[in-house]
């Protein structure tokens, strides 16, 4: 008779075990999805407050120099279609 107690407790602890394990994975991923949250709402304000043209809008005169120093101006890269410019950072550091 003794032996089936034991068994019997063998399942509990083990079930107790699971129980266990499964609380403490289920706090661990709540944990995670709340850090994931205010993770995703700081790039999203992070993003409205960019600075820079608005799509749609006209760029602001500017002068810059390009990758020969040479000195450029809007108006002096602008053509009959309008402007494309692209500003990238290198890869090569």
């Amino acid at each position: 008779m003794k032996a089936g107690f034991i068994g019997l407790n063998r399942i509990a602890d083990v079930s107790l075990c699971k129980i266990a394990e499964l609380r403490h994975f289920g706090r661990v991923m709540q944990r995670l999805l709340v850090g994931l949250a205010f993770l995703g709402a700081a790039f999203s304000l992070a993003a409205q407050e960019m600075p820079g043209v608005p799509a749609g809008e006209h760029a602001p005169p500017f002068r810059a120099r390009d990758q020969f120093a040479k000195e450029q101006m809007l108006s002096s890269l602008m053509g009959p279609n309008g402007l494309v410019l692209l500003f990238f950072r290198s890869a090569d550091w």
